[in-house]
């Protein structure tokens, strides 16, 4: 028979040859996103002389983990606890493994302190001898190989023996180092034992040939070839691919927020004192939040006893600065308190200043930087030029030296979106006194005291802005993310910031790797905390919580705080009904890295993330969470009158607030503390 072939040209490839071309297409076009873990583990995987033939040599530099290999020196060379000499008998074994070794390098590699007295002991079984000028111990029975291969002479006292027998002397003797040594090159050989490096060279090449040695580059900062005994170069490729794989296996997202809870010290909590203060500071790195929320939640949720005077401490001794970056609401500023020499991690204005701030900045520089100063420039009424003079902090323009009128400020407004002080339960009309501002004409707001000034922070390149930026992130989440990066309200998104990301790991500066489940392959982060983030993982064991514990502590935090990573860097857990956002005054109640729930602005709505069966358990846990922080004094009373999208009282969860302490009201449930 005949085959007969006609060529068709169709419109779109057939499934079976769309496959072939998507793959072609992928393995160029995704291989920059690959993470490097991933990468390295399937070129570890392959056969060493496999990809020697691939790539034309055999370049292990970039792929061998460089504490795997000086892991696997120490134990080779007998160095590492487990493997030095505990005793006289081991001692006399080391000569015979490792060959000639240098007196000069015995005491790292014995634990037992009268060197010289086991030596001693061990009477003919071992000797010394001269070799490239050093006097090294060796095995009695190796002085027939050394006299043949490097003409050593018999030491006194023992007796001639006969010629060594297999292979030729020299090349038994270069073996059996490259058997107790990890990657090495021809003149360490040949500085070891005295000899030409031409002459080492042949036998390398001899063994290299025979395949009892395998060339290559195998350490990093190496440019000269290097030998390595194969089983050496085994036991380093299996162990590094073994870090490659565990770097490669992810941890669930209740870890990750296990983590950061621990990294904010939120499960911990220790006693308020500036020193506290500023260390909570370092960690949020330039974090621009609502006003209302970081003497409310923010440093109470991470210091036990937080007192106001304790940052005013900081702050009047320049340690802490105030940024404003915005608003968040009538009334409630975004802030960013951050230690004043980590004003790189400030983000840029995001748009541009009115001639108007610059008018009062160059009031407050002109002046004594006080609002009289700004007053006497501007006209107008006290409560026409305090707006003015906060616009312009807003703009970034000018910022105030303490708290006090960020405090006022906040106090100024009844919508702001976190409220703690208790309100006083009635007000007697007052006459208004001779020292009053009706009396004395303009005095400056509560919201304009204080000292204010000209921001002039270090104007940073753009390249040092990003890396900044990225330092934050770091500092704050500790795994950089998509969702992360679009939820701090970067310009450019993610699409800017994975580009730098990408130089960064090329660099070796930080590390892509899949470090929690479900969020895609950019993720970024440092080696140091993707060991810290995989020491949350979830139990093996069926237990009712991730982490195994019995009974965790759940805790309250504002919804836009850093150490809630859900609604940014995490999903929310799915609902039927609730849209919850990490909008200003909302909130949200973790415990053992899951979220609990979460309560809108004011408090009147309540979701739960709770399986129904124990709903009722979750709410408990919630309303004595809530309980807990009304008692501190971070919350105002709570009255909470929907739960799920259903009234409170037919919500199915009502009985466990109430016995949580809630109690009952026409509208709902109240929560007082």
């Amino acid at each position: 028979g005949a085959t007969r072939l006609v060529e068709v040209v169709t419109d779109q490839p057939s499934p079976f040859a769309a496959t072939l071309l998507f793959r072609y297409t992928g393995a160029f076009l995704y291989d920059g996103d690959t993470p490097l873990a991933e990468r390295r583990a399937a070129m570890l995987s392959m056969d060493p002389q496999l990809l020697a033939a691939a790539l034309g040599t055999l370049d292990l530099r970039e792929l061998l983990d460089p504490d795997v290999v000086a892991e696997v020196i120490a134990e080779l060379q007998h160095i590492t606890p487990g493997r030095r000499a505990k005793t006289p008998d081991d001692l006399a074994e080391l000569p015979r493994l490792l060959g000639p070794l240098p007196v000069s390098a015995l005491p790292q590699r014995v634990e037992f302190p009268d060197l010289d007295a086991a030596l001693g002991a061990l009477g003919s079984r071992v000797t010394t001898v001269r070799i490239a000028g050093e006097t090294h111990l060796v095995a009695v029975s190796d002085l027939a190989i050394l006299r043949d291969a490097l003409g050593v002479p018999i030491p006194p006292g023992h007796t001639a023996p006969p010629a060594s027998e297999g292979r030729d002397p020299l090349t038994q003797l270069i073996a059996r180092y490259a058997r107790s040594h990890g990657p090495f090159t021809v003149s360490e050989v040949a500085a070891a034992f005295g000899l030409g490096v031409a002459t080492v060279s042949l036998v390398l090449d001899r063994e290299v040939g025979a395949r009892r040695l395998a060339s290559g580059r195998f350490s990093l900062g190496m440019t000269e070839p290097e030998y390595v005994d194969p089983e050496v170069l085994r036991r380093m490729r299996t162990r590094s691919l073994a870090v490659a794989r565990r770097e490669l296996r992810p941890v669930s997202q209740s870890a990750y927020a296990r983590f950061l809870a621990a990294s904010h010290q939120l499960d911990d909590r220790p006693s308020s004192n500036p020193d506290e203060v500023l260390f909570a500071l370092q960690r949020l790195a330039g974090a621009a939040l609502p006003a209302s929320a970081w003497e409310s939640h923010v440093l109470p949720a991470r210091l036990a006893g937080y007192q106001p005077a304790h940052l005013d401490a900081l702050l009047a001794e320049s340690e802490v600065v105030v940024r404003v970056c915005g608003s968040a609401g009538p009334h409630d500023p975004l802030v960013a308190l951050l230690p004043s020499g980590e004003l790189d991690l400030l983000p840029p204005p995001a748009g541009p200043t009115s001639p108007e701030s610059h008018t009062v900045a160059d009031a407050l520089s002109a002046g004594d930087g006080t609002f009289a100063a700004v007053h006497a420039v501007l006209g107008g009424t006290a409560a026409e030029a305090a707006e003015t003079l906060w616009r312009a902090a807003e703009e970034g323009v000018i910022a105030p030296a303490s708290m006090a009128p960020v405090r006022a400020r906040i106090g100024s407004g009844r919508q702001m979106a976190h409220r703690a002080a208790r309100p006083a339960p009635r007000r007697r009309a007052r006459l208004p006194r001779a020292t009053s501002s009706a009396v004395l004409g303009a005095a400056a707001p509560p919201i304009a005291t204080g000292r204010w000034y000209r921001v002039m922070d270090p104007e940073l390149s753009p390249a040092e802005t990003a890396l900044a930026q990225v330092s934050a992130w770091l500092e704050r989440q500790g795994v950089v993310t998509r969702g992360g990066v679009t939820a701090d309200g970067t310009p450019g998104g993610f699409a800017a910031a994975y580009r730098l990301l990408s130089e960064l790991e090329t660099a070796g500066t930080v590390l892509r790797a899949y470090v929690v489940e479900g969020l895609g392959g950019a993720q970024f982060t440092t080696r140091e905390v993707l060991a810290q983030v995989r020491g949350f993982a979830d139990s093996p064991d069926k237990t009712k919580w991730p982490s195994g514990i019995a009974r965790p502590t759940p805790v309250v935090l504002a919804a836009l705080d850093p150490a809630n990573p859900y609604g940014s860097v995490l999903p929310w857990p799915k609902h039927p009904v609730a849209r919850p956002s990490r909008a200003a005054g909302a909130l949200v109640v973790l415990a053992d890295g899951l979220c609990l729930a979460h309560l809108t602005r004011g408090g009147r709505v309540l979701t739960l993330f709770a399986d129904p069966q124990v709903k009722a358990d979750t709410a408990f846990l919630v309303a004595t969470a809530l309980q807990r922080a009304i008692g501190e004094g971070r919350l105002h009373r709570l009255r909470i009158e929907e739960v799920d999208g259903q009234p409170t009282l037919v919500s199915g969860v009502y009985e466990a607030i109430r016995s949580a302490g809630g109690r009952l009201v026409p509208q709902g449930i109240v929560l007082e503390g």
